[in-house]
């Protein structure tokens, strides 16, 4: 192809653009791989055409060609096309030309990355993947470049973030930009942290002013957070979801030019701004930048989860569990969804968690949504047992429910059915003296008995509570309170069973 294209020639200039569009060089996936046919002949075109001829022939030839391809192959298309672009503006000397290419060729596609592309267009062609690629490559081959591209787009980002707060709630600018520079820069670690080889200077210089640039926009977001109070939830969110990027995160918690973030986030978490944020608007997103920053750095501090669970779940002040909108719904909600590691909550009884819970149950104005609200919620927080009450709190919130057998029964088979562990500290329970059949109170373990007897098909409680027996030092007694407490056939049968 070499010798038989031309410079200067219009008309075949065009047909290069169509064989890349329409031929059969274009239609085949095996070509479009980091080292198959398409890269192997722009290798070698890259070696006598100029950047101006060969830059056409990427955007009118190549790229409608990838648009043509299944989409599972279109994001490996435009991956090598951002590549083969970057490689050929890189290749170009002269200092001035090559700004002007970067400009004209690459800068663009960037802004329409960030601003314009609709979602469906950007997962189709995984053009954050994309671009993160090509922002790598720059910064390996061209560090210089990367830099002057990469701080233009930091300063138009901080325009942004500075507005942010004063936007409408419809207007969705912020958080769609802030989105795809989380996406875009994930990505560019990613790439950045998968060349193994020792970079030039000029490389580690522009990944450091890089990563320090990453730290300044964490910061800037985090103070103007702080200044409004809470008040701009797309902020927050954008703290969550830098803290959620796993790229993000591995650099954050590591690199020396992040120790300013650090610092940042720490006064995000201290316990006057906590105070402050649980009861803002931007309540939940701030819960999760919590559990994000636990589930993250919880070994080395468990001050900031402790201290979530004091505000949440106070010991000295009403808790508000009638309120499906106070903290204690939120962080339950919340910690359910999140991945969660070195999590613990403190031991010991949560009176006042136990007796808000049964006195809101007991209560004679409590109307149906409510009492599913609250059911739930005492349901969520055994399941969570350890996480945020003691196992402790959790027999005790079990042992004062005061229920009849009617309600009690369905709540216990859905806490066995989530937590089938929980039978164990069931088990701990021992009656100072075997329950009447006449009185208010009740066997836990009998209950429990007759419960997993109903779910006993689900192998998974089945076995938890076989192995609670076999653990049970005092078996006959267990057996004889239950077999007096609850004089039912299949439960007689269910013992048999079991043992």
């Amino acid at each position: 192809m070499p010798g038989i294209w031309q410079s200067g020639d219009k008309e075949l200039d065009e047909a290069v653009k169509y064989f890349f569009a329409n031929g059969n060089l274009s239609s085949n996936p095996e070509n479009w791989e980091e080292n198959g046919r398409i890269r192997i002949l722009f290798n070698i075109l890259r070696n006598y055409r100029s950047p101006a001829t060969l830059l056409p022939v990427l955007d009118q030839g190549l790229v409608p060609g990838a648009l043509k391809l299944p989409r599972h192959i279109q994001a490996q298309a435009h991956q090598l096309v951002s590549t083969i672009r970057t490689d050929i503006i890189c290749d170009q000397e002269d200092d001035v030309e090559r700004q002007n290419l970067w400009n004209n060729n690459f800068v663009s596609i960037l802004h329409d990355f960030l601003i314009v592309m609709d979602d469906k267009q950007i997962n189709d062609t995984g053009m954050d993947n994309a671009l993160g690629l090509a922002l790598a490559n720059i910064c390996l081959r061209r560090p210089e470049d990367f830099e002057l591209i990469w701080e233009r787009e930091i300063k138009s980002f901080e325009m942004i973030i500075n507005v942010g707060p004063k936007m409408g709630a419809g207007d969705i600018s912020f958080k769609q930009r802030g989105t795809r520079w989380l996406m875009l820069n994930s990505s560019i670690l990613r790439h950045l942290y998968a060349d193994s080889k020792v970079h030039a200077p000029m490389t580690n210089r522009a990944i450091s002013a890089y990563i320090t640039s990453l730290a300044r926009i964490f910061t800037f977001v985090c103070d103007i957070e702080g200044t409004y109070t809470g008040e701009w939830i797309e902020g927050m969110e954008f703290v969550h979801m830098f803290l959620s990027t796993g790229y993000l995160l591995d650099s954050f918690s590591h690199s020396l030019e992040m120790e300013e973030a650090r610092q940042c986030l720490e006064d995000l978490l201290s316990p006057v701004r906590m105070k402050s944020l649980l009861r803002s608007q931007a309540s939940v997103p701030y819960i999760r930048v919590i559990l994000r920053y636990s589930y993250a750095f919880g070994k080395e501090d468990a001050s900031v989860w402790q201290m979530l669970l004091k505000e949440a779940i106070p010991e000295e002040r009403p808790i508000d569990v009638r309120n499906s909108e106070s903290l204690i719904y939120k962080l339950v909600l919340e910690t359910k969804n999140a991945k969660r590691s070195d999590f613990k909550a403190p031991e010991g009884v949560h009176t006042n968690l136990v007796q808000e819970m049964i006195q809101a149950l007991n209560a004679k104005d409590l109307e149906s949504l409510e009492e599913t609200n609250l059911l739930n919620l005492f349901v969520d927080l055994v399941v969570l047992r350890k996480i945020l009450i003691s196992d402790e709190t959790a027999l005790a919130m079990v042992q004062n429910l005061g229920l009849d057998y009617e309600d009690l029964h369905p709540l216990m088979t859905q806490i066995a059915m989530k937590d089938p562990a929980f039978s164990e500290v069931l088990l701990a329970f021992r009656p100072s003296e075997s329950p009447s059949e006449d009185s208010n109170t009740w066997s836990v373990m009998g209950l429990l008995m007759e419960v997993c007897e109903v779910q006993y098909k689900r192998t998974p409680i089945r076995l938890a509570f076989e192995a609670a027996l076999t653990k049970h030092q005092d078996l006959d007694r267990l057996i004889s309170d239950c077999v007096k407490f609850v004089k039912d056939k299949i439960l007689h049968s269910s013992i048999g069973y079991i043992l």
